[in-house]
């Protein structure tokens, strides 16, 4: 081991960090961007929604005031046969949108709860990885200060270098010996 080696593990190390980071950033960047995707998505998908709901009140009115009238009484105020049997088309017709715009409704909503667990997770993996990089950061200024308390012990030299790194040895060896 010499203090050039040493600094030179030391400034790639941080280099390594450095593009970690950097690495992270985009990440989040990204999933930044897909958040505010996602957000949009469920507004746009809740406006959706309650336009389902709107229409589905407007068909159940529109099928109770139908259902009010008993067949035998649209029989009777029909003015003739086929507009007996148009109304019961309409009627038909009207269940039929209702049984569509229930569907859509039940789509939309099922897409709304899978857009929120969506947002969930990312912003639980953002934080991740906003946490990661702090601790890459911490990782590099400890790097800096070893580093920097390296060269002010040795003052660059690389006779003070070995003298403190047999020092070290010294001192673990006897760590060592006392616990054996």
């Amino acid at each position: 081991k010499s203090l050039n080696g040493e600094i030179k593990r030391i400034n790639a190390e941080t280099k390594k960090l450095n593009l970690e980071i950097q690495a992270i950033t985009l990440s989040l960047a990204k999933l930044d961007k897909e958040i505010q995707k996602n957000k949009g998505d469920i507004v746009v998908t809740e406006t959706k929604l309650q336009s389902h709901k709107r229409s589905l009140a407007a068909m159940l009115q529109s099928l109770h005031e139908e259902d009010m009238v008993n067949l035998a009484e649209m029989l009777v105020t029909s003015p003739t046969l086929s507009s007996f049997f148009n109304n019961m088309d309409g009627l038909i017709a009207v269940q039929g949108d209702l049984k569509s715009i229930l569907q859509g409704t039940i789509e939309t909503r099922d897409k709304l709860v899978d857009l929120k667990e969506q947002l969930a997770e990312k912003k639980t993996d953002t934080a991740y990885l906003k946490d990661s990089r702090a601790a890459q950061k911490q990782t590099i200024e400890k790097t800096k200060q070893e580093k920097d308390t390296l060269l002010k012990e040795t003052k660059g030299q690389e006779s003070q270098y070995q003298a403190l790194l047999k020092e070290s040895q010294k001192t673990a060896a006897q760590i060592r010996n006392r616990i054996f």
